[in-house]
């Protein structure tokens, strides 16, 4: 009798067993089948007050730069009103960025969030953080983390720009998103990335070119000759931008000097002056350059 309560116990022992092995290989099955997807559901702890729902169905880890990523929102308060939601990004280069902070007066709310990869310098893991806050100055968090990689190519080149000094009457500055020369005496700033910076007061001859140029838009600028223009990527773009001395004017621009552009810590491009003509009177000084571009 013993003997068979040994086999029977054993028996009930190795039928749980083999259940739960069954389910935890369909669990695991399940949770795979849903990262691969796409589709993820993340709350916070449903016991507290306010709470928050985020979803996707088109996030995928790992991601590249400019990757678009849809989620959607959703909030609700049992017992308040819901003052405000915030989104917030968090990365090894840049630290917390807030990247939506929307003000709301309801008891419950949904939106829908376009996410868009930025342009990191390295591989890393990114970090989403997702608040709702209350009237009763309570909140609720939660958090979404994915690998970023950094994905190398060669950047795209733009040739044959001629830029001129203001007082030629010609185009003087550079617009960055048109891609052209543009002027700068149409009194709106806004689109005047770059521009021949000429200033007749400080100059011994005003018909000298001051080989100097500053921007509008807070763009920074870093000499750097030894940079290889012609094999320009993103990535070494990024890493010689960011170990540079980033300054808002550039001055004593030579022929073949090489110029990083960016926008503080993110590069935008590289600048390679082909010639500085500074002929005789200024109607025809000029700056000739190409330029690469992260699009």
């Amino acid at each position: 009798m013993h003997l068979s309560y040994t086999k029977q116990h054993d028996y009930a022992f190795s039928s749980h067993v083999v259940f739960l092995f069954t389910f935890m290989k369909k669990l695991y099955l399940f949770i795979s089948l849903l990262v691969l997807s796409g589709f993820f559901f993340l709350c916070c702890d449903k016991e507290t007050d306010p709470i928050i729902l985020v979803t996707s169905d088109n996030f995928i880890s790992p991601l590249q730069a400019n990757i678009q990523v849809r989620f959607k929102i959703e909030a609700k308060s049992k017992k308040s009103t819901i003052t405000r939601i915030e989104i917030k990004e968090y990365s090894s280069d840049y630290g917390y960025k807030t990247l939506k902070d929307t003000i709301i007066d309801e008891t419950s709310t949904s939106f829908f969030f376009e996410y868009l990869t930025s342009l990191f310098s390295k591989n890393q893991e990114i970090q989403l953080v997702f608040t709702v806050y209350n009237d009763k100055k309570e909140k609720n968090t939660v958090s979404l983390r994915y690998d970023y990689i950094f994905e190398d190519e060669l950047l795209n080149e733009y040739s044959g720009y001629s830029m001129y000094t203001l007082m030629s009457g010609k185009p003087n500055g550079f617009s960055l998103d048109s891609k052209q020369i543009v002027y700068t005496n149409t009194g709106n700033y806004s689109y005047v990335d770059f521009y021949s910076y000429q200033d007749a007061d400080t100059l011994i001859d005003p018909n000298l070119l001051q080989r100097t140029w500053k921007s509008y838009t807070n763009l920074n600028f870093v000499k750097f000759n030894g940079f290889d223009y012609s094999k320009a990527t993103r990535k070494s773009l990024t890493a010689s931008y960011l170990a540079g001395v980033r300054l808002p004017t550039m001055i004593e621009i030579e022929t073949d000097d090489v110029i990083l552009i960016g926008f503080g810590e993110t590069p935008k491009g590289v600048i390679k002056v082909i010639g500085v003509f500074d002929e005789e009177g200024y109607l025809n000084d000029r700056y000739v350059f190409s330029i690469k571009l992260i699009e």
